[in-house]
């Protein structure tokens, strides 16, 4: 099946009503040592999230899954473990387009503003702490704006430059610093301290080694290592977190997100599956096929290693992957 049909069929699908089965469905995913149940409901969004959708995902110590939305009214959505929908953060007058998301250890919350080119930081209570950049004013990378929003304007851009143009990942390490792809502007990783003090900036725009050409998403693993989904490349590469590369997983789908666990590392591809792989960067499972209904646009994973992402067909939607013990089948045997 190919991907383009997927969207056609899911557009004419809009026509019709919403009516949920009478009786109950159970579609599960089973890939080497995984099995996960698929929750196609599991986001009860009330109507001003209705066919919303999601860039960022950050999941909290607190049992929250914190999404980045691009409803008018709703920056931030704020979900609990069962998937209602708690509260709205943010306001969309200061924080423009939110793509990415993220939570240091301390409850801090970290927002990129994509059209603002600014990171904001809240408190967990949605209270402003203060920005990183300047707002409204873009790096110089030398891209050509005007080609806004080819997919191509990424290779327009000329050289490496600062904070930010069009930011889009954001993830914290261990110890309070923070670091963001700035993907859609600059083919950049940026590293920061607990302070907010820029302490590097690396990357590039290119498909060599140690360079990127639209890093959409980073994240902090177990190791300390910095993971970054550099899509239009199909590869995420593997860093220290002081810019020094360590390895390249390749051969994936459009990777635009990335995530990890203690244990586990996760992509989300845009074409149609998300992998899953050990630490030593072997793969253990893929979910999912080219051309399948996993396209994915964010992920995030909880600690009990449900996954949870966002899908790019027609109409959005937030979904839960519930990871089940091996070998467990419809009868939960």
């Amino acid at each position: 099946m190919q991907y383009e049909y997927m969207e056609s069929r899911l557009k004419r699908g809009q026509t019709r009503s919403r009516q949920r089965n009478l009786l109950p469905s159970e579609e599960l995913l089973c890939s080497g040592p995984f099995r996960f149940r698929c929750s196609w409901d599991w986001a009860k969004l009330p109507p001003a999230l209705d066919r919303a959708s999601f860039s960022g995902l950050a999941w909290s110590g607190e049992g929250r899954l914190y999404a980045a939305t691009n409803a008018p009214d709703c920056p931030v959505a704020v979900f609990a473990a069962d998937g209602s929908f708690l509260k709205k953060l943010g306001d969309r007058h200061l924080t423009g387009a939110v793509h990415g998301v993220c939570l240091s250890g301390d409850g801090t919350l970290w927002l990129s503003s994509q059209d603002r080119h600014i990171v904001l930081r809240y408190d967990k209570d949605g209270r402003l702490l203060g920005a990183l950049g300047s707002c409204g004013l873009p790096s110089d990378s030398g891209i050509n704006d005007d080609c806004a929003p080819s997919r191509w304007r990424y290779q327009t851009i000329r050289r490496l430059a600062g904070p930010f143009h069009a930011p889009t990942g954001l993830a914290a390490g261990p110890d309070g610093e923070l670091f963001v792809a700035d993907g859609y502007g600059n083919a950049a990783v940026h590293r920061f301290d607990s302070g907010g003090a820029l302490l590097r900036t690396w990357g590039g725009m290119g498909k060599e080694p140690g360079r990127f050409t639209i890093p959409h998403d980073l994240c902090v693993d177990g190791r300390g290592r910095v993971l970054v989904a550099d899509c239009e490349a199909d590869r995420v590469q593997v860093f220290r977190s002081d810019g020094e590369l360590l390895a390249v997983i390749g051969g994936l789908l459009y990777p635009l997100a990335v995530a990890a666990d203690a244990q586990f590392l996760y992509v989300a591809e845009r074409e149609g599956r998300i992998t899953i792989l050990d630490y030593d960067l072997t793969v253990l499972a893929q979910l999912g096929f080219y051309a399948s209904h996993f396209a994915a646009h964010s992920l995030a994973v909880d600690t009990h290693g449900n996954l949870y992402f966002s899908s790019l067909l027609e109409g959005g939607g937030l979904y839960k992957l519930e990871r089940l013990a091996p070998g467990t089948g419809r009868d939960g045997s």
